[in-house]
């Protein structure tokens, strides 16, 4: 993997229609850059500054993310696809997402308190580490949010994560999902939250089992 990216980018340097392969980009800070039909492949993102970073309709495939504060991070304006990647020791807290579609892709001992998923599709995820104030959606869509799926949450393994307080799914279909280690989803969400399945509201004591 190449290493050419060590320094401090211009401020609001702009990016179209670019591909980077194989870069790594630990230590850079990228000084609130803009990114448009971009696409990253193979790169490694570590100790970067990502602040007031914005990214469009930008895909990333076998990337890693590691020890990176990505709360200053637009993810997933106007689409963008994270296939097989990786987030690592990243801070999530209150990123709202737009409408990213995350494929094979595992968040790892990341800081996930109040982040907000919205129109993300989820499919084949893996969330490893404490969860807390979160809602998952298998349906959103308002006037700035327009998700490319109709159906958001297919299927995400929970066994090596824990729930924290306010962790709920709303029209989420759960029997394609893994649960945390010797749980059900059913015990594990508080009596206050609530799931959608098939259409219809269930609370907490309708929830079903996960086959």
């Amino acid at each position: 993997m190449k290493k050419e990216y060590t320094t401090t980018w211009k401020l609001k340097t702009e990016v179209s229609n670019r591909i980077y392969s194989g870069e790594d980009f630990s230590g850079t800070n990228f000084n609130s850059p803009i990114f448009k039909n971009t696409s990253f492949e193979n790169c490694f993102f570590s100790n970067c500054k990502l602040d007031d970073t914005r990214i469009y309709d930008c895909n990333f495939t076998d990337c890693t993310f590691s020890k990176i504060d990505l709360r200053g991070l637009s993810i997933g304006a106007h689409g963008g696809i994270y296939l097989n990647c990786n987030f690592d020791g990243c801070d999530l807290r209150r990123r709202s997402f737009f409408s990213p579609e995350f494929i094979n892709t595992t968040f790892s001992r990341c800081k996930l308190k109040a982040m907000e998923p919205q129109g993300s599709y989820f499919e084949n995820c893996k969330f490893i580490g404490k969860l807390e104030d979160i809602t998952f959606y298998g349906h959103f869509e308002n006037d700035y949010i327009k998700p490319r799926k109709k159906e958001l949450f297919h299927s995400v393994d929970f066994s090596d994560a824990i729930f924290g307080d306010f962790v709920s799914f709303e029209d989420c279909d759960l029997s394609r999902s893994t649960p945390p280690a010797g749980k059900s989803f059913e015990e594990l969400l508080s009596p206050g939250s609530a799931t959608r399945v098939g259409g219809r509201l269930l609370t907490t004591g309708e929830l079903f089992r996960p086959a």
